[in-house]
């Protein structure tokens, strides 16, 4: 691996990611996009991952994702909650609820 893959020099908006704080290793985005959890948009051949290019929506998804994995969620979770319009709540399960942000405890009743 290159160091323009880890410096995100070929890939727009990668550096950002790699540099928010509490966001993912190259190592999970990488993983992530092969699973679908990401949709970097494609800036060159397909098969060159550092021609990868991360909108500002992608990498906002992609820098919660890291977060919400390190505190414990599974990345499946992790993509439903960041792709949330709004970062949540999203009812994760019956009287599982999960939110980017905090929430009142009256938002906590109308939501279960």
């Amino acid at each position: 691996m290159g160091a323009d893959r880890i410096t995100g020099t070929q890939s727009p908006g990668l550096a950002e990611i790699l540099a928010a704080p509490g966001g993912p290793s190259y190592r999970m985005i990488e993983y992530w996009v092969n699973k679908g959890y990401l949709r970097p948009e494609w800036a060159g051949n397909e098969g060159d991952r550092a021609m990868w290019s991360w909108p500002p929506e992608e990498q906002r998804v992609a820098i919660a994702m890291g977060r919400l994995v390190a505190v414990g969620l599974r990345p499946h979770l992790a993509e439903r909650v960041a792709r949330h319009p709004t970062g949540g709540p999203v009812v994760l399960a019956p009287g599982v609820i999960i939110s980017l942000f905090p929430l009142p405890g009256t938002a906590v009743g109308a939501v279960a």
